[in-house]
């Protein structure tokens, strides 16, 4: 590929397999990231940009309509991003996976976290420890919401989501308060 453009990634040690060489674009690498400092942090960045992702990609969608005229921009870039593209997205490319056959007594993986899930109110904030139940709890979640699936992928250090829990629900609690001091209960 000669032009990649990442989206709110910090290219991590984790997701890029060792910060393998053969993630890189043969030309240029565009990185959008509102946190300035992730920028060009483990690659080289062609053009880094900062700000909040739906903001910058619906100006560019809106510079490359204005660039390109009438035609294929047309067509691909009618209207900015919206969550109905997302509901779209889903229902077009997610699929259903077949129970496993035979499985005896044996409990899915899959089934647990579902039934994790299930087991916990809609605005519960997930943090998930590093190694195959990081694998499960990606494949198998849903998350809908922002803020609420959170995973040490950058040295992926193990017993962390024991303390960040914690540090989660304090997190939520100071937020809470502060927004509406009278309503927070600690």
């Amino acid at each position: 590929m000669d032009v990649l453009i990442a989206v709110g990634v910090g290219f991590g040690e984790m997701t890029t397999g060792g910060w393998d060489k053969k993630m890189l674009p043969a030309k240029h690498l565009i990185h959008i990231e509102i946190d300035p400092e992730k920028i060009g942090r483990n690659y080289p960045t062609s053009v880094g940009v900062v700000g909040d992702a739906k903001i910058v990609l619906n100006e560019l969608a809106y510079a490359v309509k204005r660039k390109a005229g009438i035609g294929i921009a047309e067509k691909v870039l009618k209207r900015p991003f919206d969550s109905s593209d997302i509901d779209s997205f889903k229902a077009t490319h997610i699929s259903v996976e077949p129970d496993p056959e035979n499985t005896g007594t044996l409990y899915h993986p899959r089934d647990l976290v579902r039934d994790i899930q299930k087991s916990f109110p809609e605005d519960t904030a997930y943090f998930v420890e590093i190694g195959t139940v990081m694998a499960w709890a990606i494949r198998y979640m849903v998350i809908d919401k922002p803020d609420s699936f959170f995973v040490p992928l950058g040295f992926g250090g193990m017993g962390y989501s024991t303390a960040a829990c914690v540090g989660g629900k304090l997190a939520r609690q100071i937020v809470r308060w502060y927004r509406c001091p009278e309503t927070a209960v600690f």
